[in-house]
């Protein structure tokens, strides 16, 4: 199936924006010197890691409409071909990540003391992270929230493919009035931004979006542009679990249209291949290099132009250790399949 390079043009925006936001994160609420950080914290009033969750998203669910808009699923092969891309990779990570940490600190590097040793269960489905946001004490090395959500997001996307192209109308009703609900069940709840139902707004528009997307024009867009600028000159008090849903769309319409643009410019579209093809490995392990990067420097005591410096060699050491990591998957893969 033909790449969308739209699609590829916001997973790499997507990308550098979490790796930013991690980066930045350290400074925000370990050391306490936000005005370090690189580049900025907030844009249209929201946190910017919200903001490439957003997007990767909106990706997720409209790459998936994209691939079965047109096709019947079938659950076996579907479920069979997300297994594949997920889960092999992801325990080769863990699995070299931890033999590092072992070697280098002769533990697991973050302490993991009182953790039930049956809860290794929950890193080899890939969902610590994501349950330990909920309190559950895991061996979280690698990955994120995300990578938990989103295999949530794969359990039900089957019958949520098939309301969708039943019925459209009905769906979407159905689906707005869950997200309202959900919007007051979780109102009080810290980690309301990681629970599937709070998310349905851009996980729906994902789909719908490549359903019923005709031309992206100048006229289609500039609604979506002119909320961005007023709600970013006037800074809106707005619930954040919806003004995140909101600028997550408004940006992936934006951006979508300007990578209409983009890759006509070869030079953009080698630069965009060379950072989707390792967005998943460096979603796994960039976290855990930027802080193994850090660990021996003084962050209370560097100037801004340092901070640049440290977080371009963090950058370039990620994508370097991705492309490393995928060559290690693919050269294991190739000698298990003869």
């Amino acid at each position: 199936m033909k790449r969308v390079y739209e699609f590829d043009f916001i997973r790499a925006l997507a990308t550098l924006l979490i790796i930013l936001t991690h980066f930045n994160a350290l400074f925000i609420y370990n050391v306490y010197r936000p005005n370090m950080a690189v580049g900025c914290i907030n844009a249209f009033g929201t946190y910017i890691g919200n903001i490439g969750a957003s997007l990767f998203l909106i990706i997720s669910s409209g790459a998936l409409m994209y691939k079965y808009k047109d096709k019947k699923l079938s659950l076996k092969e579907f479920y069979i071909n997300r297994f594949k891309k997920i889960f092999p990779l992801f325990w080769l990570s863990y699995f070299i990540i931890l033999s590092i940490s072992l070697l280098l600190y002769g533990s697991v590097y973050i302490n993991r003391i009182g953790v039930p040793k049956y809860n290794f269960v929950y890193s080899i489905l890939g969902i610590d992270s994501y349950l330990s946001c909920f309190g559950i004490k895991t061996f979280y090395i690698v990955g994120e929230w995300f990578l938990g959500f989103i295999l949530i997001f794969y359990i039900v996307f089957p019958l949520l493919l098939f309301l969708v192209k039943r019925f459209p109308k009905s769906t979407f009703v159905v689906s707005t009035v869950i997200y309202i609900a959900s919007l007051f069940i979780f109102k009080d709840y810290q980690y309301s931004a990681i629970i599937l139902p709070i998310r349905l707004l851009e996980l729906v528009f994902g789909m719908y979006f490549i359903l019923y997307k005709n031309r992206i024009n100048l006229k289609v867009v500039l609604p979506f542009v002119i909320f961005l600028i007023v709600q970013h000159v006037f800074q809106f008090s707005i619930n954040q679990n919806i003004l995140t849903s909101v600028v997550g769309i408004s940006l992936f319409v934006i951006l979508y249209y300007i990578g209409g643009y983009i890759k006509k410019c070869s030079i953009l579209t080698r630069l965009t291949t060379m950072i989707t093809t390792i967005s998943y490995p460096s979603f796994i392990i960039h976290h855990w290099l930027i802080i193994l990067m850090v660990s021996k420097i003084d962050l209370y005591s560097i100037n801004k132009f340092t901070t640049y410096i440290i977080f371009i060699c963090c950058l370039l050491t990620i994508i370097i250790c991705s492309y490393l990591l995928l060559g290690i998957y693919n050269y294991t893969r190739k000698i298990l399949s003869k």
